[in-house]
């Protein structure tokens, strides 16, 4: 029984690191590591990240972390947090400890200046109910499409998986497989994909062009909120990822940015699966331009699986959808909620998740 006499709730020191990793990958049946932590939540804004434990007598039984990250709220460059590594030991679940752990990291996080906090959760009873957050719900779908037919039934062979996993997931590709062949032959007959202007390039000319292309973007899509990208963020999340193999391709017309994509696989799996982490066009023709110079890449390197994610009730997500929907990618809804509270009164009532130009980038590692 909890003694609160016992219970200590502090910010995390870097002797208690190993030991919160080692907490995670217990009860979560992981594999993390503590250079992955360090990464995380110090490689960007070490100053600004908040990690609470909460010890009873002496051993950790539950944390609570929030990733600083920068959001642009229609033009206003604001701190946040990502909720992430929310934890109880099964054994204290159901009395206080959740929600006081989780008090102590938001008074930390407002004390941080982080304007507002937010996360990705299947379990929105407790977001909502004890933590008081908003909760938007059937609003998180993704989009699936098979390459190589013997390679995502190859990468699935290796995922650790039940048997009975494993055969739904062979008989899932080879549905998806079938579905995808005539987008295979009506693509290269596509009008916009044969257009020469555009040029597909590997590296950023400016990071001025990125922000340019956004500010062109908030012009169609009012209110528009996404991930801040400079080149610190840029450096951490894709290029200097320890953990995740990172792609980029940028899509010029003339010296004018127009499109982009980054592509992300583990460096743990070489199962031939990989995410379309983050892919935003100005228009069809740069989409299909980009998505046709993407997919005979994929082909060169027998790719198995492309897994695209985000906010459905987004329109410029919706164009994205709709523009991978004509090369054979299939979309379904995925049950994780987006939940959200305000800290600070920097957007007060004007947040609309429905401005949330949400995809991959928004989750820490894929």
């Amino acid at each position: 029984m909890l003694n609160k006499a016992d219970l200590v709730m502090k910010d995390i020191d870097a002797a208690e690191i190993s030991e919160a990793v080692t907490f995670h990958n217990v009860h979560e049946h992981s594999n993390r590591t503590k250079d992955e932590w360090i990464w995380e939540y110090t490689g960007y804004l070490p100053e600004f990240y908040t990690y609470v434990v909460a010890k009873d007598q002496g051993k950790i039984i539950g944390t609570q972390g929030m990733i600083p990250l920068f959001i642009n709220v229609n033009g206003k460059i604001i701190l946040s947090g990502k909720s992430e590594s929310s934890l109880v030991d099964p054994r204290y679940r159901g009395g206080p400890v959740f929600k006081d752990i989780y008090d102590q990291a938001l008074i930390r996080s407002r004390n941080r200046k982080m304007a507002f906090v937010w996360g990705f959760t299947p379990a929105v009873k407790v977001w909502r109910d004890k933590l008081g957050f908003s909760v938007y719900q059937d609003c998180m779908q993704d989009s699936i499409r098979i390459v190589s037919l013997s390679s995502a039934l190859s990468g699935f062979q290796r995922m650790p998986w039940t048997n009975n996993k494993k055969i739904i997931m062979y008989f899932t590709a080879i549905a998806l497989f079938v579905y995808s062949l005539p987008w295979n032959f009506l693509q290269k007959f596509h009008p916009d994909v044969r257009k020469p202007k555009y040029s597909v390039e590997h590296s950023l000319r400016s990071i001025k062009d990125l922000q340019a292309l956004y500010d062109r973007l908030r012009e169609r899509y009012p209110g528009l909120i996404h991930i801040h990208q400079d080149d610190d963020y840029i450096n951490w999340r894709l290029t200097n990822n320890p953990f995740n193999k990172c792609q980029a391709h940028y899509v010029y017309l003339e010296n004018e940015l127009k499109g982009y994509s980054y592509i992300t696989a583990s460096r743990k799996n070489e199962g031939g699966i990989i995410n379309l982490t983050d892919f935003t066009v100005e228009s069809k023709d740069v989409g299909f331009c980009l998505l046709n110079h993407l997919h005979r890449e994929w082909h060169n390197q027998k790719v198995g699986v492309v897994y695209f994610w985000g906010n459905i009730t987004n329109s410029l997500t919706r164009n994205n959808f709709a523009i991978l929907g004509k090369f054979g990618f299939l979309r379904r809804r995925d049950p994780v909620a987006f939940v959200y509270t305000g800290l600070s009164d920097y957007i007060g009532n004007g947040f609309n998740f429905k401005n949330c130009y949400v995809n991959l980038l928004w989750t820490e590692g894929t």
